[in-house]
């Protein structure tokens, strides 16, 4: 053709186009988890997590991420906050194994899918840590049952009213 012999190119151009990111909320939780009366990490009071958490980190989750912050997503954020940058997708399940709502491994120990999810005290009915939602100034617990039976207690105090008691006054 005409420009064959110049080694001339016609212009052209691309065109990329990109997905717009779906819309995700977030939440200030507070989080907790135990072994054996000691903690695996001590409360981290107003932690923001986002509805997109776990997925960022190759879990899932079964909740709305557009409105809902699931519990996988503050135990995912409570990972990567305490192993930091060694906390990655592609060695999260070193540290967390968490898969149908079973957590057989969390901060780098197996516990046998021995785990006690609460939420503001209490189990969030039958839900699980796929599916459990929380939002703005909840307390997620998590603690390793030390027995096989599941008969560990969980203590609280209560206020004359009959309302936990968060803080005491002496």
């Amino acid at each position: 053709g005409m420009y064959s012999d110049l080694n001339i190119l016609p212009p052209y151009c691309v065109v990329t186009v990109e997905e717009p990111a779906a819309p995700v909320v977030t939440a200030a939780v507070s989080f907790a988890a135990q072994q054996n009366g000691v903690f695996m990490m001590p409360p981290q009071f107003g932690m923001e997590v986002s509805s997109d958490t776990a997925e960022n980190y190759g879990y899932t989750d079964q909740t709305d991420k557009e409105t809902q912050v699931s519990t996988i997503d503050v135990l995912v954020a409570a990972h990567a906050v305490e192993f930091g940058d060694d906390f990655t997708k592609e060695t999260a399940r070193e540290y967390l194994l968490a898969d149908g709502n079973f957590i057989t491994k969390m901060f780098g120990i197996d516990n046998r899918g021995n785990v006690c999810l609460l939420v503001n005290g209490f189990q969030p009915g039958s839900n699980g840590v796929e599916q459990a939602v929380v939002g703005n100034g909840d307390f997620v617990e998590l603690f390793i049952y030390q027995n096989s039976e599941f008969t560990d207690k969980y203590v609280w105090l209560e206020l004359e009213d009959g309302t936990r008691a968060s803080t005491l006054g002496i």
